[in-house]
Order: C-alpha cells, then sequence, then structure tokens
C-alpha cells in the first residue's frame, strides 16, 4: 500500500518509493540518494545482476512488481538468509541505470507471519 510520496523526489524514483521520511531524514548524500521505507519480498537475483550490485545475492521484489537488488552490506548482509520472507525496509536507493536499482538497506523488520524453517 502506497502512503504518500514525497514531492521532493527526482523524477525517475517517482512511484517506485512506498513512505518517505522527514526532510531530515531524507537526505542522504549530494548524489540524491533518499532513505526510503520499502516493502515486500526477499528473492534470489541471477549472478550477472547481483556482480553489478557489489555482488549481491538477493533482491526486494514489491508488490507492484518493482525490484531492488540487495546490496550484501550492514543489515542488507543478513537478508541472504531470508528467501520468500515478506519484509519491511529502510534503504537507500541507487540506479545502477535505467532498469537496475540496487538499495542499501539499513534496516528491516520481517512480516509478523514469518516462520523460520
Amino acid at each position: 500500500m502506497r502512503v504518500g510520496l514525497c514531492s521532493g523526489l527526482p523524477p525517475r524514483l517517482r512511484g517506485r518509493a512506498l513512505r518517505c521520511l522527514t526532510p531530515e531524514s531524507r537526505m542522504m548524500s549530494a548524489q540524491d540518494n533518499m532513505l526510503q521505507e520499502l516493502q515486500g519480498d526477499v528473492v534470489l537475483v541471477p549472478g550477472e545482476t547481483g556482480k553489478r550490485c557489489g555482488g549481491a545475492k538477493v533482491a526486494l521484489v514489491t508488490d507492484s512488481g518493482d525490484e531492488y537488488v540487495i546490496i550484501p552490506k550492514g543489515a542488507g548482509a543478513d537478508l541472504a538468509g531470508y528467501l520468500s520472507a515478506r519484509i519491511s525496509a529502510l534503504a537507500v536507493i541507487e540506479e545502477r541505470d535505467e532498469e537496475l536499482y540496487c538499495i542499501q538497506v539499513r534496516s528491516y523488520r520481517l512480516a509478523d507471519d514469518f516462520v523460520d524453517a
């Protein structure tokens, strides 16, 4: 469910973010990287795609079908162990090209109904 988009989002990212945070927490660098809340399922990514995002093995796929490859650093490194889990993540989105979005996950929360097998 989309909550409300920030008016300050770059045009290429409008419609991709679920919710923007306060203006202070949004600005992450001079490259317009912003902390966003994303919700979706953790899935495997092909090796070639993963290499383009720092050796990533998993991605977050939203309900709308958008795919964000998870860079395996910080909190994102843990998510390879949660395949098929539904998560809510705070992440910085990096556009690598028109078709590829990599995210640096700062924190995440597993859905309440997730059972670790």
